[in-house]
């Protein structure tokens, strides 16, 4: 009800001085399937995306974005929405204070990088993962941005006061993502039965159940803000820009292991436990470097990001209390040393480098060719995790631009240069797209995917799948 009441007091207010607002969007339906023996639903979306623009006059304007929809069939029920989510709600208000000097605040999306979807510099807003396969998404975050005009130069300082976590993948792609951390298997401690007896304890450990808790950061000032700065500029046939941000990742990693026990067997030395992670969002710094332009009749571009935390992270892990329940196992008090287990290093401080390089092309029978080389991604961190990426699409438009033929399309990526045989994957996403008028598409392809190793996209080798999309524009 609040979305259509503020539509309806944007119309009758915008009667009163500049007219109707701007309305604009489109309608799509998404529906994919798995090729398994059933052919089970992977993805059954259907959305109205409503952008509402309005100029209050040559100064100041309103805009907004908001998405109605429902997975109408979906193997994950808590994937339905029932409400409008509002990507976007901001006010922006030019020569705010001094000429040249742009104010936008409310919820946005702030663009940084140049590349073609995989954007290393592009760390402002939080990812929107929920569709793996949408690269380059992000969400509407609560923002204040300047941005400062003076001849080629520009400049741009964002606060976000508000920190959100990253939308993981939903359904058959959540374990893609998933963070990685080891808990013990083992301990081994002594019983001293007097000064000159004892039996030595070991025990293995088997977890029954893993429960991870997220940690949110505090809503205030130190713990949940971010901010940055970019600077830009054009030289020659390239623009060239510098940023740099201090903000959280919005993907978790373990900080603290509970270990409760189920139950211990004396016999085998077999202990199964119980253990509940709580998952922290560490800081980081990121300085960001972008250019982007042309080289003759070729698009170029190229964008880098260092990112380092603030400082190095641990998992501490708290075992549980073996005195009392061997105690009350034998019937007699038994007291162990002080138990405990050493901190495990999971992020270390040290910076890496996430990077892309790509170029296009369309060539004088038309087709047109998009080629990107990626050195990371969003998920991956220090230097030992970042894969490479080749990532390849070429199409051609023929019956007057009304059919799209992109049959060479994909990526190949390798997580170890030394051992590529056991560490590559690859994608092939052909498609088809029609467009019977200029609002319409209607696009049909497929997903084959194949690999080995612990990449992401090796872990989706079982998912190859048939889209239909279809979106119509006004």
């Amino acid at each position: 009800m609040s979305v259509f009441s503020l539509m309806i007091c944007l119309s009758s207010f915008s009667q009163e001085e500049d007219g109707k607002p701007v309305i604009s969007g489109s309608l799509s339906t998404d529906n994919r399937f798995l090729f398994a023996d059933d052919n089970p639903w992977s993805w059954n979306e259907n959305r109205i995306d409503l952008k509402i623009e309005h100029k209050f006059s040559t100064k100041a304007r309103f805009g907004s974005d908001i998405w109605f929809r429902k997975f109408a069939l979906y193997n994950d029920q808590d994937a339905y929405y029932k409400y409008p989510e509002i990507r976007e709600a901001y006010m922006e208000v030019y020569d705010f204070l001094m000429p040249g000097l742009d104010l936008k605040a409310g919820r946005q999306r702030i663009k940084w990088g140049c590349a073609d979807k995989i954007n290393p510099v592009d760390n402002v807003n939080s990812y929107d993962l929920e569709d793996l396969w949408d690269f380059g998404r992000h969400m509407g975050n609560e923002a204040i941005k300047l941005k400062y005009y003076k001849n080629d130069w520009q400049f741009e300082a964002v606060y976000l006061p508000v920190f959100t976590e990253a939308r993981l993948p939903l359904g058959n792609m959540t374990n893609a993502l998933m963070p990685e951390f080891k808990l013990p298997t083992s301990y081994s401690t002594i019983l001293p039965l007097s000064d000159t007896l004892i039996i030595p304890i070991s025990l293995k450990l088997q977890f029954n159940e893993l429960n991870m808790v997220n940690v949110m950061p505090k809503i205030n000032l130190s713990e949940g803000s971010s901010g940055g700065f970019r600077v830009a500029n054009r030289f020659g046939n390239f623009d060239v820009a510098m940023s740099y941000l201090y903000a959280r990742d919005g993907l978790p990693v373990a900080n603290q292991a509970y270990l409760s026990l189920d139950s211990v067997s004396l016999t085998s030395g077999q202990s199964y436990l119980r253990s509940d992670i709580e998952l922290i969002y560490p800081r980081m710094h990121y300085v960001g470097a972008e250019v982007t332009g042309t080289i003759g009749s070729v698009g170029v571009w190229a964008e880098a990001v260092m990112v380092k935390p603030n400082k190095k992270y641990y998992l501490s892990t708290e075992l549980p209390d073996f005195s009392s329940y061997l105690s009350n196992l034998v019937g007699i008090p038994i007291t162990l040393p002080s138990l405990s287990y050493p901190d495990s290093l999971v992020l270390d401080n040290k910076p890496w480098f996430r990077y892309v390089v790509g170029c296009d092309y369309t060539f004088g029978n038309g087709i047109y060719m998009n080629f990107q080389f990626a050195h990371g991604f969003m998920h991956e961190r220090t230097s030992d995790e970042l894969n490479d990426y080749f990532l390849l699409r070429a199409e051609k438009k023929i019956m007057n631009e009304k059919l799209r033929l992109s049959l060479l399309s994909g990526g190949f990526a390798v997580s170890d240069w030394s051992n590529i045989s056991s560490n590559n994957a690859f994608a092939w996403t052909p498609e088809i797209g029609y467009k019977p008028n200029d609002n319409t598409e209607i696009i049909l392809g497929t997903r084959i995917i194949d690999g080995v190793g612990d990449g992401m996209f090796a872990k989706l080798k079982n998912q190859d799948e048939l889209f239909l999309r279809l979106s119509y524009s006004f």
